[in-house]
C-alpha cells in the first residue's frame, strides 16, 4: 500500500439516500414518497440540498443502500411473516429489495411474481419522473438506487448518474461478491450467509477531486445492517413465519460490510473524520455512528495503533420518520428525543456506556481510542458532543449534571482525634480502591 501522504481522510458517509426510502411507484402521494414515506418529495429535496454543502471539504463520500434479498427474513409476505400491530421491528413492510436476488434457505415461488413491478423513468439533467421516452438523458427509477433527487443538484448530477451505471455493472461499490452487479434478468439464488464474501476493493470515482463510492447492506439472509459498517443483528430463524431477532455479541470484524476495510485501505492520512448523516436519524444513521464506534475501539484501533479517527454525527442532511415519538422530521437533538434512542439497551453496542450530551463549540481531537463525538445541528453547526461514559459508572453518573463529568472525588480528610500514621493507611486503603476502580473502567 502507498504511503499515505498528508492529506486529510474526511469522509461523509451518507446513509440510504435511496428511491426505496424516498420513491416508490405504488407509494403515497401519487408515488413520491418512499415505501416508509420517510421523506417526501419536498424533504428530499432539502436533503440534497444539504448535502451540496455538507460535501464540501470531504474527501470521500460513501452512500450506502439497504439492499435486501426479496424473501429477507426480516421482510413481511413469506412463510407467513406479517407485521405486528404495533410494529416490533422484528418483521418490516417489504423495502428496498433487489429483485434479481432471492434467499435459497427460504426460496419461495412469491418472488418470481414480484421482479416485473414496472419502474419509472427519470430525466438525469433535472430530476423530473417521465413516463416511458426515447431521450437519451433517462434512467430507470430503481427503487435500490441512489435517489433521483440528486439530478436536481448540479453538484451530485454527474457522479450519481456515474455511480448508478457502474454499480449496475458491479462496479463502483463495496458489497458481496456473489450480488456486486445488478442488471440483467436472471433470478439469482443466494449461498448461505457463511458462504458469502465482502468485496472492498473496489475503486471510487473521483469528481472535482471528491472520491465516491456506494455501499450495499442488508444483503445478508438471515441478519441484518441497520449500520453502514456491520451486520449486527441475527434473526433465529427456527420458526420464519415469527422470527426473533438479536444483536449479535461480541461486536467483531465477522460481519462486517467492509467500509472500514475499505476507509483504511484508501486512508490518506493517520487522522480521518467520518461524519454520518441520512435516513433516518435514529434508526440507520444512530447505528452507523456508534456500531462504526465500537468496532473502531474493538478491533481496529489494536491494529492501526498509529491512526487517529473523529466521528461527527450531523442532524444536517439528516431526517426523521414523522410518525410518533417524532411529530416532526427535524426533532432537537437532546436527551428526550434523539438521545433515548441512542441510549436504549438495543441499541448501545454491546460494552459501550451510556451517552451523556453536553452543549459546546469546541471541536473534539482526532484520538485512537473514540470516547466522544461531534453533532452538527441542522444548520451544519458544531453546538453538542455526544460523550461516551464507560459501562462500569455509567450507574453513578445517572442524574448527573448536564456537563456530564465523573464524580468529584471527595478529598480525604484527618480526623481530630486521628494520627498521621492512621491518616496515611486510612489514605493508602481509598487510594487503592479508587487506583481498582479506575483499571477498571479503563478495561
Amino acid at each position: 500500500m502507498d504511503t499515505p501522504t498528508a492529506t486529510p481522510m474526511n469522509v461523509l458517509v451518507v446513509i440510504d439516500v435511496q428511491n426505496c426510502f424516498m420513491f416508490h411507484n405504488d407509494g403515497m402521494t401519487a408515488g413520491k414518497g418512499g415505501t416508509f414515506l420517510n421523506a417526501g418529495e419536498e424533504a428530499s429535496r432539502e436533503i440534497v440540498r444539504e448535502l451540496e454543502t455538507l460535501v464540501n471539504g470531504k474527501s470521500h463520500v460513501v452512500f450506502s443502500r439497504d439492499f435486501h434479498p426479496m424473501n429477507h427474513i426480516s421482510l413481511e409476505g413469506y412463510e407467513g411473516r406479517t407485521v405486528k400491530n404495533p410494529p416490533d421491528g422484528n418483521v418490516w413492510p417489504k423495502h428496498c429489495r433487489n429483485k434479481r436476488v432471492q434467499c435459497g434457505s427460504r426460496n419461495n415461488s412469491k418472488c418470481n411474481s414480484e421482479v416485473n413491478i414496472p419502474n419509472k423513468l427519470v430525466n438525469t439533467t433535472n430530476g423530473e419522473l417521465l413516463t416511458p421516452s426515447s431521450d437519451p438523458n433517462t434512467l430507470e427509477v430503481i427503487g435500490t438506487e441512489l435517489s433521483y433527487m440528486f439530478f436536481t443538484s448540479n453538484k451530485f448530477r454527474k457522479p450519481v448518474k456515474q455511480l448508478i451505471e457502474d454499480n449496475r455493472r458491479g462496479e463502483s461499490k463495496i458489497g458481496l461478491d456473489d450480488t456486486l452487479a445488478e442488471n440483467g434478468t436472471e433470478i439469482k439464488t443466494t449461498p448461505d450467509d457463511a458462504d458469502r464474501t465482502v468485496n472492498f476493493n473496489q475503486k471510487p470515482i473521483d469528481e472535482e477531486g471528491i472520491k465516491y463510492i456506494t455501499l450495499t447492506k442488508g444483503e445478508r439472509c438471515d441478519k441484518e445492517a441497520y449500520s453502514a459498517f456491520n451486520y449486527h443483528i441475527v434473526y433465529n430463524s427456527s420458526d420464519p413465519s415469527d422470527p426473533v431477532k438479536s444483536n449479535i455479541k461480541p461486536n467483531d470484524a465477522t460481519n462486517s460490510t467492509g467500509l472500514w476495510e475499505w476507509i483504511l485501505k484508501n486512508k490518506t492520512s493517520d487522522e480521518i473524520t467520518i461524519t454520518v448523516c441520512g435516513l433516518v436519524g435514529n434508526v440507520c444513521v444512530m447505528h452507523s455512528l456508534l456500531q462504526g464506534i465500537a468496532l473502531w475501539n474493538n478491533v481496529y484501533s489494536k491494529q492501526n495503533p498509529e491512526v487517529k479517527v473523529k466521528f461527527v454525527y450531523s442532524l444536517k442532511g439528516t431526517r426523521f420518520a414523522a410518525v410518533p415519538p417524532f411529530t416532526s422530521v427535524k426533532p432537537d437533538f437532546d436527551k428526550d428525543n434523539v438521545v433515548g434512542h441512542f441510549n436504549h439497551k438495543d441499541s448501545r453496542p454491546e460494552g459501550m456506556g451510556v451517552i451523556s450530551i453536553i452543549n459546546g463549540q469546541t471541536p473534539i481531537n482526532h484520538s485512537n481510542q473514540v470516547t466522544s463525538f461531534e453533532v452538527l445541528n441542522y444548520e451544519g453547526q458544531l453546538n453538542k458532543i455526544g460523550s461516551i461514559m464507560d459501562e462500569d459508572i455509567s450507574n453513578i453518573n445517572e442524574g448527573a449534571n448536564s456537563r456530564g463529568g465523573r464524580r468529584r472525588r471527595r478529598s480525604v480528610r484527618r480526623g481530630k482525634n486521628k494520627s498521621r500514621k492512621s491518616q496515611k493507611h486510612q489514605k493508602g486503603r481509598r487510594t487503592y480502591k479508587n487506583k481498582r476502580r479506575f483499571t477498571k473502567r479503563r478495561s
